[in-house]
């Protein structure tokens, strides 16, 4: 399992960049690639699911009335 990330690395990727880290700067403090770092981010992002939003119809509104 060489070519994956320790959970530790994981999730201070992820802590890094949300607190305004470069992708360049968060590889260099950790000592992984940028490429990893990227990866890591995708991978992320698209793990956030958002609940799809569907405009309330009038009649719906009426009958919940």
């Amino acid at each position: 399992m060489a070519n994956q990330l320790a959970m530790d690395k994981s999730l201070a990727i992820n802590n890094l960049r949300r607190a305004g880290y470069s992708q360049r700067r968060i590889a260099k403090t950790l000592g992984v690639s940028r490429g990893a770092v990227r990866r890591q981010l995708e991978a992320e992002s698209s793990n956030r699911t958002i609940a799809p939003t569907v405009p309330i119809q009038k009649r719906t509104l009426q009958k919940l009335c």
